[in-house]
């Protein structure tokens, strides 16, 4: 059995081939077409599929004569999901040897699968010629880019204005959340309201952001296991899709932990704690690092049966569950996920006092950078199989790079800081885009260069903005400023397409990375021995408390005298906390109470 169809299904009937130079080379020795599924082993219609359409003898056959199928999955190949994914799972491709898409679907039903795998073949035989061409083309548009000149802080746009008002202005006003159909949780978004609210006093954005969060608790989370489920396929958040994964859990347990953090309202802290609840009793893993999702139904991947559907199982108490077993957990420990959800944790340790939650997180980061990081190729994507066939993407080097500086912050361990340091130096040496941002991945110059699209994706660029701009504030190097503000710049004009498309808070992203390479920062920074009570108990209160693009940093005299000088610090007997903000900084505070009043007004 191919190791391409681990973890998605076992389809004995169809031997599906991993996306490769190798699957590309047969299609082009036999003269087929690539039939390229992606899927995932949480997703229920993914399922559905392989009972009905590709457990189907006469597409077996068809598949057998005229293609070369090849399996990916989404959470393994996001590269791959990002570029030709056709609006959901399972995505259906039919492609040429050469990299050119004939033609792409979604879920398709065995007849309209069957059909499809007629008409293509006879269109490619038809057009032969004019395919060829344009994966010609296809291929020189992919090569091609523009050099931009390095960039001057000062030139950085920031446009949040112009997104808070596109958020106010397309978000739905009855149930929070966007669109009128299917609402998915957006973290970035309510993030960016919160720091608004925060700054302006806006009722607007605060209201937004609860009513949001509100519904997300109400019809999303699972009651009895804990865990919000994937999205809702109504605008009421009423009829949830039944998979779990982690970075959605991961990013939503930060905005109810801010939502707690602003309002004090209880109902908060215990959606956040729900959320702990399932990522460390189901998905964490007994070494550390966090299993990736829970499948939507208990399928039966021998048979290609779906044995109960999601919306029977998880309609049943805890009690009656458990007589059915349960939906298969996916145990692969992806980098980008399993950072997210230790940063989430970290924060959750500082706000709800809970010091086995650190113990985890710190476990979990341990894992990964003794797993899934090397030297030389910094972050790894996964760390099974060792090191062979796991490739490394932007999301894995700056989530791992972000979770060890929120480590660095709790700790006050350099070693967490100079591993972020290295993950960033690598990332930029891996994919530093010559117009100024990061691509997403390295191209496989072996694959068909009609294949080898350049992509540079803003939630991913935006946190390596956040990334470079922490890292400028704990060191004091410029550098790290400015390649902040060149990526910025290299997006401004994505987010003006996407305002004049009334998609602006899909750049939420944007506003929030502006803060930390601009004034708009928070920096507090604590003078004293980390081994002395009352500089950890100032340290912990800073991380606890709310304040939008907060950095929290610990300066230990005896190990960090010249950057205190660098940073003119002065020097005492009792610790002190320095907050700067864009009003300016204030006095050294030694005092608890005063460090809680200053940081919220």
């Amino acid at each position: 059995m191919s190791s391409a169809t681990k973890g998605v299904s076992i389809v004995d009937k169809i031997q599906w081939l991993e996306w490769s130079p190798e699957a590309f080379e047969k299609a082009r020795r036999e003269d087929k077409l690539i039939l390229l599924d992606i899927g995932a082993p949480w997703c229920h219609w993914c399922h559905v599929m392989d009972e009905e359409a590709y457990g189907n003898h006469d597409i077996r056959k068809l598949v057998e004569q005229l293609y070369v199928p090849v399996r990916v999955e989404c959470d393994k190949r996001p590269d791959i999901n990002e570029r030709y994914n056709q609006g959901g799972w399972p995505t259906t491709v039919i492609m040429s040897h050469e990299g050119f898409v004939v033609h792409g679907a979604t879920y398709l039903p065995s007849p309209a699968l069957k059909e499809l795998l007629k008409q293509a073949k006879n269109w490619y035989d038809q057009n032969r010629k004019r395919i060829s061409e344009a994966a010609g083309v296809l291929a020189t548009e992919a090569a091609r880019v523009s050099p931009l000149a390095a960039p001057e802080p000062h030139q950085v746009k920031e446009l949040t204005s112009e997104i808070i008002e596109d958020i106010l202005k397309n978000s739905d006003p009855v149930h929070g959340g966007f669109g009128d159909s299917a609402k998915f949780p957006q973290a970035g978004p309510i993030s960016l309201a919160f720091a608004q609210f925060f700054r302006t006093a806006d009722e607007r954005l605060l209201a937004f952001a609860e009513k949001t969060l509100q519904n997300m608790s109400a019809g999303l989370l699972d009651k009895e296991a804990g865990g919000l489920f994937r999205y809702s396929v109504s605008p009421e958040w009423n009829e949830p899709h039944y998979e779990k994964n982690l970075i959605v859990n991961a990013e939503s347990l930060q905005n109810y932990l801010d939502a707690y953090r602003l309002t004090g309202k209880k109902e908060y802290a215990v959606t956040a704690e729900n959320i702990i609840r399932f990522i460390t009793e189901k998905l964490l893993n007994p070494d550390g690092g966090f299993s990736n999702s829970q499948d939507a139904d208990i399928f039966d991947e021998h048979s290609l049966r779906i044995i109960m559907e999601g919306e029977t199982y998880y309609s049943l108490p805890l009690s009656e569950r458990q007589k059915y077993g349960e939906p298969v957990i996916d145990r692969t420990v992806y980098v980008n996920a399993s950072a997210r959800a230790i940063s989430a944790i970290l924060e959750a340790y500082h706000l709800l006092q809970n010091e086995n939650l650190r113990e985890i997180a710190l476990k979990s980061l341990d894992y990964l950078m003794k797993n899934a990081f090397d030297k030389d190729s910094g972050a790894l994507h996964y760390p099974s199989d060792g090191r062979k066939g796991t490739p490394a993407f932007l999301d894995d080097a700056v989530s791992l790079a972000r979770a060890n500086l929120d480590a660095y912050e709790t700790t006050a361990d350099h070693g967490y800081l100079e591993s972020a340091k290295k993950l960033m130096e690598v990332a930029r040496a891996r994919f530093a885009a010559p117009d100024g941002g990061f691509y997403d991945a390295t191209l496989d110059s072996d694959m068909p260069p009609a294949t080898q699209i350049r992509h540079k994706p803003l939630h991913e660029n935006m946190a390596a903005v956040e990334t470079f701009g922490r890292l400028y504030n704990y060191t004091a190097d410029s550098a790290y400023l400015m390649i902040a503000a060149s990526t910025l710049i290299s997006f401004e004009q994505n987010v003006r397409n996407l305002l004049e498309k009334d998609l602006g808070y899909m750049a939420a992203e944007y506003a929030l990375a502006f803060q930390f390479a601009s004034d708009r920062s928070t920096k507090v920074t604590i003078v004293g021995s980390a081994k002395e009570a009352k500089a950890r108990k100032l340290l912990h209160e800073a991380k606890r408390l709310y304040r939008p693009a907060k950095i929290v940093q610990l300066l230990d005299p005896s190990k960090d005298i010249q950057l205190i000088k660098a940073m003119r610090y002065p020097v005492e007997d009792i610790p002190a906390a320095h907050v700067c903000t864009e009003k300016g900084c204030a006095p050294p505070i030694r005092d608890i109470d005063e460090l809680a009043k200053l940081m919220i007004s």
